[in-house]
């Protein structure tokens, strides 16, 4: 899959930010990736307890993939 520069990926993955703190192997880099790494997943567990945020978010996701 080649990139298009016009349509740069505007944020990352919770697995982009580990691959990430695996190529930067610096102590402030891995402690960056850590805490983003938390942040997502207090945000996954945040969802899961909003049943309507969730459908929303689901809703946006098909609408973001059809616009690719």
């Amino acid at each position: 899959m080649e990139l298009d520069p016009a349509r740069l990926p505007l944020v990352f993955t919770e697995h982009g930010c580990l691959m990430l703190s695996n190529v930067l192997r610096s102590r402030r880099a891995i402690e960056a990736s850590v805490l983003i790494v938390r942040a997502f997943v207090r945000l996954r567990s945040i969802a899961l307890a909003n049943q309507e945020l969730m459908i929303r978010i689901e809703e946006l996701s098909r609408v973001g993939l059809h616009a690719q």
